[in-house]
C-alpha cells in the first residue's frame, strides 16, 4: 500500500526537511512512499541547491507538486531584468542567485545585489545604474539552467484531488463578485465572494490570486462547499487554532505551529513557519485513507 507524505512551505530549509521526512518515516528508496509538497518550494532559507536535488531524485512518478505564491514570484523573476523590492524581501533573488551556479554566498550578495533600503523607499534608478548588471549576468545565466525549465514544466499543477483530499497551496479560487482581487483580507464580511463550482477550471490568473489568500479565514466563512477536506499551506497554523478553534491557550506562530485540522470547517493546515519555528509539519496519508 503506498503512503503519502505531505508537506508544505519548505522555503530552502533543506535541513529541517529532512529531519522532518526521517521522523515520519520518508524513504526516498521506498517505492510505496509518495512526497507532497503543496507549494513555496524555495525563498526564505538558503539550501536551495540542496533542497532542489532532493526533489529531483525522487523519481517523478513519487513526487507531487502543488504551486504556491513563491512558485509565481519566482517565474516572474525570471522573467524580467531587475528585481522588485519584494523579491529581496521574499527571498526570491536568493534562490535565483544560488540556483544560477554562480553564487549562494550571502555576503557576497548582501555587497554586490542587496539594495541598503529596499522596503518602502526602495530607489530604482540607483539600483538600475550601479548595480543591475550583476544581476543581469545572474538571471541570464539562471533562465538557461534546468531549473528554469522546470519551474514552466507539467511536474507542476495547482491542485491535486483523491476521493477525499484537496490538496492545493492556500485554498480553491473562489468567485469575486464586481472584482478581481488578492485576498489578504481578514474581516470577511467586506468581501464580496462566493464558492464556485468550476474552481476546477480556473485560469492562471485566478489560481495565482488564489495562492494568495487566507485559507483560515475562507475556510471559517464556510466557502469549503466540495464536500472534501483541503489540505493547505501557505499560512501559519498558529492562526488557524486562534481563530478557528478559539482555544483558551493562546499559539504563538514563532514557537509552535502543530498541523491543524478541523472537520467543521473541512480544513486541515500545514504551514509550520520553519524560519521562525525551524520544524516542518509531515501529515501521513495511507493509500485506503485518500
Amino acid at each position: 500500500m503506498k503512503t503519502y507524505f505531505i508537506t508544505s512551505d519548505t522555503h530552502s530549509f533543506f535541513d529541517e526537511l529532512q529531519s522532518a521526512l526521517n521522523k515520519a518515516g520518508f524513504d526516498i528508496n521506498n517505492s510505496d512512499h509518495i512526497f507532497v509538497l503543496c507549494g513555496d518550494l524555495f525563498d526564505r532559507g538558503y539550501q536551495s541547491s540542496q533542497l532542489y536535488d532532493f526533489i529531483l531524485s525522487i523519481p517523478k512518478e513519487r513526487r507531487i507538486l502543488i504551486r504556491g505564491n513563491h512558485e509565481y514570484l519566482f517565474k516572474e523573476a525570471l522573467c524580467k531584468y531587475y528585481p522588485d523590492y519584494y523579491d529581496f524581501s521574499n527571498g526570491t533573488v536568493r534562490s535565483i542567485t544560488a540556483l544560477s551556479g554562480l553564487h549562494d554566498d550571502q555576503d557576497w550578495l548582501d555587497d554586490q545585489i542587496l539594495p541598503s533600503h529596499y522596503m518602502t523607499d526602495f530607489d530604482y534608478e540607483e539600483f538600475q545604474l550601479h548595480k543591475c548588471e550583476q544581476w543581469k549576468s545572474i538571471i541570464e545565466s539562471a533562465r538557461v539552467q534546468e531549473v528554469a525549465k522546470w519551474f514552466f514544466s507539467e511536474d507542476w499543477g495547482n491542485y491535486w484531488e483523491t476521493e477525499h483530499y484537496i490538496f492545493v497551496h492556500s485554498f480553491i479560487p473562489l468567485r469575486y463578485k464586481n472584482r478581481e482581487m488578492y485576498d489578504y483580507e481578514y474581516d470577511d464580511s467586506e468581501l464580496e465572494r462566493e464558492y464556485r463550482e468550476d474552481w476546477r477550471n480556473a485560469t492562471r490568473r485566478e489560481w495565482e490570486n488564489a495562492s494568495w489568500g487566507c485559507p483560515w479565514s475562507m475556510a471559517g466563512a464556510g466557502f469549503n462547499k466540495t464536500g472534501k477536506m483541503i489540505v493547505c499551506g501557505h499560512w501559519h497554523t498558529a492562526d488557524f487554532f486562534n481563530h478557528l478553534k478559539k482555544l483558551n491557550k493562546f499559539y504563538d506562530y514563532r514557537k509552535e505551529n502543530p498541523i491543524f485540522e478541523s472537520k467543521k470547517y473541512r480544513i486541515i493546515g500545514l504551514d509550520a513557519c520553519t524560519a521562525a519555528t525551524h520544524k516542518f509539519n509531515v501529515l501521513v496519508l495511507k493509500e485506503n485513507e485518500l
